[in-house]
């Protein structure tokens, strides 16, 4: 009998439309997607053919941006590590002690290690998928990076960890969030969001932070716990999921697909796939449909491969495939379309092709949302699902 999960398929790419302006954040859900244009940020409903849900004017640069979930409220990461929470209504509320409420000699030397180490994120701000909380990662001036649990709709600071350790690489403090953070949060009514940070060829943290009775639990960067990235074939984290099963689904630079049960880590990880697998392996089963676009994308060689993002909708997985494509002045990678396995069995699934890979501006994937800035405007598809069960 055909497992259901095949039968009904992977679901669609649909193009939603058109929008003037870039867009600067997708909120957990998938649906409300905000666009930064000329100072203003708008943010627009996916299921309501791009309409406008709120707009407002940050009156300060803003590093980060974060949507909270239904689309009525924005954070925004000043440069100087403020945070603003901007509603629909009009209203903004500033997180006390921020950015402007330090005293000119600290926003002095923040500005100055901007300028020393703009290489390195020294904040990031994500909501959980419930839209019940925001979490702030923070770096301070002579001090170790740390977490905050703010409340999404007042920015109350609710509970946090003062010094994020680093159990990859000595146990040692961490003193900012590396070349990036790239945050992926469980479904509703979950709390739990995982985020890696790395420099180089090191995977400085990779944890998961949930929210408990207002209490903020940490897996992976906390002294005596088993290092999440252990397990883990590739030197960096290209790409990660959080399940509603249970798991972190880490994406590696070998392009190996990992699981691993992160509340008890002790446990081991499971190798889903690899690259190799899903792009080039003749394993012998029966794949005529993908074999002929394998030939298509040119996986004779190394030209084609599997990076981030990924992302998961019940025992679905989604893993974003670039292809090596010349351009005037060399080569660069670009998205073309999305490999679907079965997150049980690591069975492949499909390959949906990403509309507007033929062009030279990249296309970016936020939780499922498609979009590629054209000129002055940006073209925005969706990964919808079949209407197949979930399970």
């Amino acid at each position: 009998m055909q497992d259901p999960l095949i039968a009904a398929g992977v679901g669609s790419i649909v193009e939603v439309g058109h929008v003037v302006g870039r867009v600067a954040g997708v909120d957990p859900g998938g649906r409300y997607v905000a666009v930064a244009r000329g100072g203003v940020v708008t943010v627009h409903d996916a299921d309501a053919a791009l309409g406008s849900v709120m707009s407002c004017a940050p009156a300060r640069p803003f590093d980060q941006l974060a949507v909270r979930p239904g689309g009525e409220s924005i954070a925004v990461l000043g440069e100087d590590l403020t945070v603003e929470l901007w509603r629909s209504d009009g209203t903004v509320q500033r997180l006390p002690g921020s950015g402007a409420g330090r005293d000119d000699a600290e926003r002095e030397g923040r500005r100055r290690s901007v300028d020393f180490d703009w290489e390195h994120q020294r904040g990031w701000l994500q909501f959980t998928a419930d839209g019940s909380y925001l979490l702030f990662g923070e770096t301070v001036l002579e001090g170790p990076a740390r977490l905050n649990l703010l409340d999404a709709a007042t920015l109350a600071h609710i509970d946090g960890v003062s010094a994020m350790q680093s159990p990859t690489i000595g146990e040692t403090l961490i003193k900012d969030w590396g070349e990036g953070v790239e945050a992926a949060c469980a479904a509703a009514p979950s709390t739990a969001v995982a985020f890696p940070a790395g420099c180089g060829d090191d995977t400085m943290v990779l944890a998961v932070a949930e929210v408990v009775q207002d209490r903020l639990r940490l897996y992976g960067a906390v002294p005596g716990q088993t290092s999440l990235a252990d397990g883990i074939p590739g030197e960096r984290v290209m790409g990660l999921a959080l399940p509603a099963s249970g798991e972190l689904v880490v994406l590696d630079s070998d392009e190996c697909l990992s699981a691993i049960r992160w509340r008890d880590p002790e446990a081991g990880t499971q190798r889903l796939a690899s690259g190799y697998q899903l792009l080039r392996a003749d394993d012998g089963e029966p794949r005529p449909l993908f074999a002929t676009r394998l030939r298509a994308l040119g996986t004779d060689d190394l030209t084609v491969g599997l990076n981030g993002p990924v992302f998961a909708w019940g025992r679905l997985l989604a893993v974003a495939v670039e292809k090596e494509q010349r351009i005037a002045g060399g080569w660069r990678w670009q998205t073309v379309g999305l490999v679907f396995l079965d997150l049980q069995t690591g069975q492949w699934l499909d390959f949906l092709d990403l509309p507007g890979a033929e062009r030279h501006e990249p296309i970016l994937i936020d939780n499922g949302i498609v979009h590629q800035n054209i000129k002055e405007r940006t073209k925005i598809s969706r990964w919808l699902p079949s209407s197949g069960p979930e399970a």
